[in-house]
């Protein structure tokens, strides 16, 4: 939108107010970063430091999110102390079944195919020649 604009904005309107938080934010971005590059340049020890500027200064609503995030897990644990003591259940188990019936079962439904075929067989008689 910045860059787009053919012409400033009304004074005093939402737009003008937006358009200076925005560049003053900008603005304040770069200079940390060039901050932390030159910091880095200087003394490398210190580099870690520049850094977490840098980052608190593009994203501020990271250390607020960290720590509300940090403060649901504690809800939600304090939620499951209240619960009582944890109590484990023994689950059934299903039966199981055996392989070597359904390996039986399995034989006998080929077996019962092999004698439908050959009564298929013996009732349509050689329509294909064997040779």
């Amino acid at each position: 939108m910045f860059e787009t604009m053919r012409e400033p904005p009304v004074r005093g309107s939402l737009q003008e107010s937006l358009l200076i938080l925005y560049v003053t934010r900008r603005d304040h971005i770069q200079f940390v970063r060039d901050q932390a590059f030159a910091v880095g340049q200087v003394s490398p020890k210190d580099v870690a430091e520049a850094m977490d500027i840098y980052r608190k200064a593009l994203f501020p609503w990271a250390e607020k999110s960290k720590t509300k995030d940090h403060d649901d897990d504690i809800k939600k644990l304090l939620s499951a102390v209240k619960g009582g003591p944890l109590v484990i259940t023994a689950q059934q188990q299903k039966p199981l079944k055996s392989r070597m019936r359904a390996k039986i079962i399995d034989a006998d439904q080929f077996k019962a195919g092999n004698q439908r075929a050959g009564r298929l067989y013996d009732k349509l008689g050689r329509i294909i020649p064997l040779k």
